[in-house]
């Protein structure tokens, strides 16, 4: 399940549907920063914040999914990662819609 702009979401809200979601037999949730504004202490306290409130996020893979805009791409998943992300999308090389994605090369 993928939130389209989770760092735009208002908190109960995001985690309510995700909360939903996982009842329903979602395995994986993907928080993206969607258009790229997030700053790193962001990015992984919406991460933290989600794994605290959410109900079953236990049961299923929290995924990292950022994109370039500011050029934070690659920092972000790093602290989405220390929250707790347990999948990090990522592209080679950063290649991606606009300024791009994390780069591989960067995150590995």
């Amino acid at each position: 399940m993928l939130v389209h702009c989770g760092i735009r979401s208002e908190k109960q809200f995001l985690y309510q549907i995700l909360g939903e979601v996982i009842n329903v037999g979602a395995t994986t949730v993907v928080i993206p920063d969607t258009v790229g504004i997030a700053m790193p202490f962001e990015y992984g306290n919406l991460i933290a914040d989600i794994k605290k409130n959410t109900p079953g996020i236990e049961n299923v893979i929290i995924a990292t999914h950022c994109h370039n805009d500011l050029g934070l791409a690659t920092a972000n998943t790093i602290e989405g990662a220390r929250a707790g992300a347990r999948q990090l999308e990522v592209t080679i090389n950063g290649i991606g819609e606009r300024a791009g994605n994390a780069s591989l090369e960067e995150v590995s």
